[in-house]
């Protein structure tokens, strides 16, 4: 092919096939067209993290371009380690496992495609990996070598089909080295997880916040931010230097403390929805309800929550009606940006926390991306009966008691039984089960293998919805299933980037794993993101704190967490532990 007058350039290239495509097709092709399609689906999201770009997706092939090696490796790394984890979920004839190949090389570039033997190279040492596992060429491993310590293995070099010059190959195993980070260079896998992940949420979106983030928390338990920890004015813009917005509790109008959990629900909802613009960092959930009740000053919320913008409001619900009264401020300025009153029939809640959102995004000047867009419009139940057991179930699970997990569990199942297809409420309900094991409210591993049936059963009805995928982390973690848990809580960072939870679980893994300056680095970040920060925060930094021989610090933490939730017992006896040993 002629070459004059095209573009050349120097670009990492990824090639991706699936192992027994063929084999798997004949078994059964259209599960294996549609498992195909989702890990698709889950491979862009990751390539586009790690600004990568999709060039060709033929059959059961992926070639992808990247502008970096370090990019192109992080993002290959992390898709085997996620379609591991989706594999668990299929039988055995079932798994769809990919090679990867990636090279450095000149391509030549021709509108939005790229040819040339650095294209070709690239695909011919993709079939030299195994199964699940990554091959790089030398070229590629001369860039990367001293940034991600992956356990690399010399292959030689190897005589390519097309290509005259034997070309040297090394493999990546897809061992523990690469899964917990022990071969790593320093932060290792946590800094590519969730750093990585944190930078790339701007263009993915960001995920479904929790509706039980209030974990080991009570609604209403107060707390003053420690100048260590409380956000200041000069914290008005987010972590990624982008204006961040709080929504603030809503005002019950109609009169009916019952109606407590439906109005919380409604605001969880709209948070949920803005979260998912990637333009517009969220305020963690769990200090909003410190506000819950009390005359506090706009510009003392922006100075303590670092929000440049706030949503406050009512409901009012009343038989089949409904009345939300929104308005977003300026926090600063204390100008009124927006405001508006609705009057809708309880059959289109969901239609008017669209609405909602909608409305506040376009008074900011911002756009949902198309698929953000795609993912607001989503209705999570087609019954408001559901939905409304759903509400129940969340405002017991609050309590953190075993008549509460009970209760919880008793209207989550009432829930499913009315929408079997309720993504949200299936996760609901494994997240009751893990509490039980966690707390010890029922006897034995069965709870903790529940926890984990339903959350797998809530990820298999909607990979988007983060907090499943951070919850079953957890679970695995419990479990002892390392690998795991890691390629789910990295799912669920990428999927909300400014959620605590998910860094905080990340955190309490690299604990587990005895990797303590990580596990220090992950849950301060999960403090930045929710400066109310629950107690059991503390208790994951006194046992980091500990292990690093800073014993000091671990009981400085122990005991805030004491004074911030003193009710919970396992903060004692960490603290006893810790005095035993006389420190």
């Amino acid at each position: 092919m002629a070459t004059e007058g095209y573009k050349r350039k120097l670009s990492a290239i990824f090639s991706a096939d699936v192992v027994g495509y063929g084999r798997l097709m004949e078994e059964d092709e259209t599960a294996t067209v549609r498992t195909l399609e989702a890990y698709r689906d889950t491979i862009a999201i990751i390539i586009k993290q790690h600004r990568g770009r999709i060039i060709d997706s033929v059959g059961d092939n992926i070639l992808s371009e990247f502008a970096s090696v370090v990019d192109a490796v992080q993002s290959a790394v992390e898709i085997q380690l996620v379609i591991k984890a989706k594999n668990a979920d299929l039988p055995e004839n079932r798994k769809m496992e990919f090679r990867v190949g990636i090279n450095l090389g000149d391509v030549i570039e021709e509108g939005d495609r790229i040819y040339g033997d650095g294209v070709n190279l690239a695909a011919r040492i993709e079939t030299m990996a195994d199964p699940g596992s990554i091959c790089i060429s030398g070229s590629a491993y001369e860039q990367i070598k001293s940034k991600l310590a992956l356990g690399y293995e010399d292959l030689g070099e190897r005589t390519v089909k097309n290509i005259s010059t034997p070309v040297r190959v090394y493999r990546i195993p897809m061992d523990s080295r690469a899964v917990s980070g022990a071969g790593i260079t320093k932060r290792g896998l946590a800094r590519f997880r969730w750093v990585a992940l944190l930078l790339a949420g701007l263009v993915i979106g960001i995920g479904v916040i929790s509706t039980w983030n209030h974990f080991s928390e009570t609604l209403t338990r107060s707390y003053v931010a420690t100048p260590e920890t409380a956000f200041t004015k000069e914290a008005e813009t987010s972590l990624t230097g982008q204006p961040s917005i709080v929504v603030l509790p809503f005002e019950n109008m109609s009169g009916d403390p019952e109606q407590e959990y439906f109005v919380a629900g409604m605001v969880e909802e709209i948070v949920t929805k803005l979260s998912m613009n990637s333009a517009l960092p969220m305020i963690a959930g769990n200090p909003l309800f410190f506000y819950k009740g009390k005359q506090t000053k706009r510009q003392q919320i922006a100075d303590e929550l670092g929000a440049r913008y706030i949503v406050s409001g009512s409901v009012r619900k009343a038989e089949d009606q409904v009345r939300i009264t929104a308005q977003l401020i300026d926090a600063i300025s204390g100008n009124h940006i927006w405001a508006k009153t609705y009057d809708r029939e309880l059959r289109d809640v969901f239609s008017l926390q669209d609405d909602v959102s909608q409305q506040i995004v376009a008074a900011l000047n911002l756009k949902y991306a198309e698929a953000e867009q795609a993912r607001v419009r989503r209705i999570p139940t087609d019954s408001l009966t559901a939905y409304g057991a759903f509400q129940r179930g969340a405002s017991h699970s609050f309590r953190y008691t075993r008549e509460g997990s009970a209760q919880a569990r008793k209207m989550f199942q009432r829930a499913i039984a009315l929408d079997p297809e309720y993504a949200l409420a299936h996760a609901s309900l494994g997240n009751t089960h893990l509490l039980d094991y966690t707390f010890k409210f029922s006897q034995g591993p069965q709870a903790l293998e529940q926890a984990i049936m339903h959350l797998k059963k809530a990820i298999s009805l909607d990979d988007s919805l983060s907090i499943a995928h951070a919850t079953v982390a957890n679970a695995y973690r419990m479990k002892g299933q390392i690998e795991l848990a890691m390629a789910e809580v990295g799912r669920a960072i990428s999927l909300n980037p400014y959620d605590a939870e998910g860094h905080y679980m990340l955190g309490a893994i690299h604990n587990t794993l005895g990797e303590s300056e990580d596990a220090l680095e992950a849950i301060q970040k999960a403090m930045q993101l929710n400066p109310y920060y629950p107690g059991r925060y503390l208790i994951g930094l006194a046992r980091a704190y500990r292990d690093l021989g800073k014993d000091e610090e671990a009981i400085r933490a122990l005991n805030e967490a004491v004074a911030r939730d003193p009710d919970y017992t396992l903060i004692h006896s960490e603290l006893a532990a810790l005095r035993k040993a006389g420190l």
